[in-house]
């Protein structure tokens, strides 16, 4: 597992209208995805292969009453505090 950054570059963009969230850590890249459950790509780089960030689809519907299960999933899978997520996401919606 690697070392989380202490003040991780978390990029977030929600698109109200097609209900997607988009984090990405750093500047988005160019990266490919696996899909995951509930809605979630999971994106790695395609330099480094590493992860880049996550796409959530109808997130409002998916992930409304699961707010802290998603920010612990996207914390886990870019190596971030799982406090940071929460801050990025809240201050965006």
């Amino acid at each position: 597992m690697a070392i989380a950054a202490p003040n991780p570059d978390l990029k977030v963009d929600f698109d109200a209208e097609e209900d997607v969230l988009y984090v990405s850590l750093g500047a988005p890249i160019p990266s490919h995805a696996d899909e995951a459950p509930d809605g979630l790509l999971l994106r790695r780089s395609n330099a480094e292969d590493r992860p880049s960030g996550v796409t959530a689809f109808d997130f409002r519907q998916n992930w409304r009453d699961r707010r802290s299960a998603f920010y612990s999933l996207v914390a886990d899978y870019l190596h971030v505090p799982t406090q940071v997520v929460e801050r990025a996401i809240e201050k965006t919606i």
